[in-house]
């Protein structure tokens, strides 16, 4: 957690003097314990000026009802994802 609070903290300025947001791509939030997805939620809420934070779960209810009440949730659903059509 302490290296995600580095990179949420050096924001990059833009050449016009405005903050650019970084995106930050977690992968598989639901194999953190409970007392981590706090701390994740904590950080998200400090650094949302500067972050866009992106998570992704195959098992959403793992996720503490906390966390879930401060993302906008999508479901892709498999066969979104492949379909002999796109090849």
């Amino acid at each position: 957690l302490d290296l995600m609070k580095d990179i949420c903290k050096n924001y990059v300025f833009g050449t016009d003097g405005n903050i650019q947001k970084r995106y930050m791509i977690i992968h598989d939030l639901d194999i953190l314990s409970v007392n981590l997805q706090y701390s994740m939620r904590r950080i998200m809420e400090l650094y949302t000026d500067t972050v866009i934070f992106v998570f992704t779960t195959s098992a959403f209810n793992k996720i503490i009802d906390a966390f879930k009440s401060r993302c906008l949730c999508l479901r892709v659903t498999a066969d979104k994802i492949y379909h002999p059509s796109f090849f």
